[in-house]
């Protein structure tokens, strides 16, 4: 029987801790010994009835608390040597086993000793060698549970293990575990981990140290299977489990400080119980592994406020900001991932709720910023009581633009978005938005009206919102500027790769075989990324040549099989390729650009080393995915077999992938989560349909053995692989492309593969 916890003494009250430290105790009946710093008072019954069996379970206790002391943090360790280990004869009745007891008032019902309240009970003397074997350290599962009750804040009511092991639970991950029994023998199971929150925490810290009975069963099984729980124990039994709360951290309380003195706001952290929004908001609070996503989201917070005038945000603005990593509205009626604002405006306790982001995208920034001017507008609209006010919603309603004469789209979702005023609001703090607005309201009146309410409600907030204010406004910021890291002014630093005969030959065959120019040299325009986020790049210069030379080579090596009256369809303007490719403190090995009135495509190859196999096949297959994109773009159409449904059919019951839908109720957030789920050959492709097919159809290009490997046993992915093929034999039948072109004939070799 697994190790337990006595469940029912959870919800009654705790006794009287009796050991604090490693003393000796004198308790009517037991002998007492200390071990590995450790007391363990041990029944005088046992020595009478089983002194071999106790001794040779006092020989295994010491190998087992060994251990702990040799991979548990040595902070931790001094407080799992504050409880007191016990050995007690089996109870009449009662499966032997390992047991933490969390309080006094179930001992006493089960009339055992109260004594033992906070301490961990061994009946399994006897079977003790047999559960090592199968449980090689289950001394350290119930420890664990004593580190969980007595160390973690909130004890067995700590809110980040109940969030992971909710997290856990919905996700499936341990619905089909191997269990092992330590004679050879194992059979798939539920793990016993989804018992209780306190369970995943000391089956997960068993892995995470020793050896589980369980799957995931060691430290590495649980860093690629659950690791967001791998991540939080690296936290919890990081030495001081009250160090690693968020607003303990060094740099959270810097940020914290700097707020408050420059801005008068304070950062406090939501809970679940907070009475302020009990009955607005289902709150999840901000966890621990989220610290640098709430520093990150705090720096761009910060950007913005300082743009505002000096003093105003001190007399006018919110003067909480609260940090949650989810508020979902108790209105919430919708199916899938329920929706957190990036920001709420809550009036009655004179704050701002920021929402944490789990995981931080490339638009969640530009996006995020755009939601805090909203929303810091509507905190300052809220004091607006009369409803003859200009700014008063009933007035704003009657100056609507009208934009169906628009031809541009961008003109006309500008123009809809500045029909509400903090849409409007939020377009002044943009300076590429801001520009196309003032543009428009020349030939439109009432837009130029809005304007002009807005800008003279803020003036009579306080003079500085002066026109001087907003020309300044107007400026690119430098979290949103394009960087060029080349050193332009050196107009030699390239002249080795325009002289290598070799270099010059590759480039001249792909620009000839597809119609576009390559761009590699310093001064060439920067790729044409479609969010406003920082963008750093470089192209090469006769440091990097060989790099490039190889790269170069490999390009021409892996695009020339394409068949013609494929690569004249796409039409491809440009092909950067970069040496730094940053977007968003993010480095980027390929981009396509689809939205463009003539297509082009980019590789980033910083990262790019010649000599490792490893690195040169991630950049093959890099190659092919970029490629993929634009033939899916240019030759997928409705009802064809990769379209829409077709394809979306072949993945598993339930399942929706991340970009552009809500995911299915209960699907974990993250792809790193669903890493063993079938049908995708990278957990990449669980973002968009069309990121899945291009890491398919790159795996399939690259002629990747161990994936084919894998497909042959994964129904789905098999079924996809044959898809993709019927796309390409599309493709040949309508532009009539010969059977013996180089491309087909290793789609040909490519299908016996799939279907060996």
């Amino acid at each position: 029987m697994k190790p337990c916890i006595a469940l029912v003494a959870l919800f009654l009250f705790a006794g009287v801790n009796l050991a604090h430290s490693a003393e000796p105790l004198n308790v009517a009946g037991r002998q007492t010994k200390v071990i590995e710093g450790w007391t363990l008072l041990i029944s005088d019954e046992l020595f009478e009835k089983d002194k071999a069996a106790t001794e040779r379970a006092l020989e295994l206790l010491t190998v087992q608390l060994q251990e702990i002391v040799r991979v548990v943090p040595a902070a931790a360790v001094v407080e799992l040597r504050k409880v007191p280990l016990w050995f007690s004869p089996e109870y009449p009745g009662v499966q032997p086993r390992a047991e933490y007891h969390p309080g006094a008032g179930w001992l006493r019902d089960n009339k055992r000793d109260p004594a033992m309240a906070k301490g961990v009970e061994f009946t399994d003397v006897r079977d003790f060698e047999r559960e090592t074997k199968r449980m090689p350290n289950f001394t350290l599962h119930e420890l664990a549970h004593g580190y969980h009750d007595r160390v973690l804040p909130k004890g067995f009511g700590n809110e980040a293990i109940k969030a992971a092991f909710e997290k856990a639970k919905a996700s499936g991950l341990y619905e089909r575990v191997e269990q092992r029994f330590g004679d050879g023998r194992s059979k798939v199971v539920r793990a016993y981990a989804m018992t209780n929150p306190m369970e995943y925490f000391a089956e997960c810290s068993e892995a995470y140290f020793s050896t589980n009975d369980f799957f995931p069963f060691t430290r590495e099984e649980l860093k690629k299977h659950d690791p967001e729980m791998f991540a939080l124990l690296k936290t919890l039994w990081s030495g001081d489990a009250d160090e690693a709360r968020v607003e303990n951290a060094p740099k959270f309380i810097a940020v914290a400080q700097r707020f408050q003195t420059d801005f008068g706001v304070t950062i406090t952290l939501a809970q679940s119980d907070d009475p302020e929004r009990a009955t607005t908001h289902d709150v999840s609070p901000l966890l621990s592994e989220h610290l640098e996503n709430a520093l990150q989201v705090l720096t761009w917070v910060e950007a913005e406020l300082r743009r505002y005038p000096a003093g105003f945000l001190q007399k006018h603005g919110s003067k909480n900001l609260v940090l949650a990593n989810a508020y979902v509205s108790k209105a919430w009626k919708g199916t899938g991932t329920p929706y957190s604002p990036a920001f709420i405006a809550e009036k009655k306790s004179d704050s701002i709720l920021v929402t944490v982001p789990t995981t931080i995208a490339p638009a969640t920034e530009v996006l995020g910023r755009g939601y805090l001017h909203q929303t810091l507008f509507a905190y300052l609209v809220a004091d607006v009581k009369s409803p003859d006010a200009p700014i008063a919603l009933e007035h704003w309603k009657t100056l609507a633009s009208d934009d169906s004469s628009l031809e541009s789209e961008s003109a006309k979702r500008l123009t809809k978005q500045s029909n509400l005023r903090e849409g409007l609001y939020k377009s002044l703090w943009d300076p590429f938005e801001c520009a196309e607005l003032i543009a428009l309201a020349k030939t439109d009146s009432r837009l130029n009206e809005r304007i002009e309410i807005v800008q003279s409600f803020l003036r009579t907030l306080d003079p500085q919102f002066d026109q001087t204010f907003w020309a300044t406004i107007a400026t690119i910021p430098e979290s949103q500027r394009t960087v060029c890291l080349n050193d332009l002014t050196d107009p030699h630093s390239a002249d080795q790769i325009k002289g290598d005969a070799e270099i010059q030959s590759d480039l001249s065959s792909i620009e000839k075989k597809w119609g576009l120019k390559v761009l590699w040299e310093p001064g060439s325009a920067a790729p044409p990324m479609p969010v406003r986020v920082r963008l750093e790049y470089s192209y090469f210069t006769d440091q990097k040549l060989p790099k490039f030379k190889e790269f170069l080579r490999m390009v021409r090596e892996e695009l020339e099989p394409y068949p013609a009256e494929i690569v004249t369809k796409l039409n491809v303007k440009n092909l950067y390729i970069l040496d730094d490719f940053t977007f968003r403190g993010a480095g980027v090995a390929g981009q396509g650009f689809n939205w463009l009135p003539q297509v082009s495509f980019a590789y980033g190859i910083r990262t790019f080393d010649p000599a490792k196999a490893a690195s040169k096949d991630f950049y093959r297959r890099t190659i092919h995915h970029e490629v993929f994109h634009l033939m899916d773009a240019r030759f997928s159409v409705e009802g064809g077999p990769i379209h829409g449904s077709n394809w979306d059919s072949l993945n598993e019951e339930g399942f929706l992938y991340k970009v552009g839908k809500a995911s299915a109720p209960n699907q974990l957030s993250f792809y790193t989560d669903n890493a063993k789920r079938p049908g995708f050959a990278e957990p990449y492709g669980m973002n968009i349909a069309t990121d899945d097919r291009a890491t398919l159809y790159a795996r399939l290009m690259s002629e990747d053995i161990e994936f084919f490997s894998r497909l042959r046993r994964d129904t789905i992915l098999r079924a996809k692989a044959e898809k993709l093929l019927e796309f390409f034999q599309l493709i040949k039948k309508d532009l009539e492309i010969p059977s013996s072109n180089p491309f087909y004939e290793k789609l040909d070799i490519i299908k016996a593969m799939v279907h060996e």
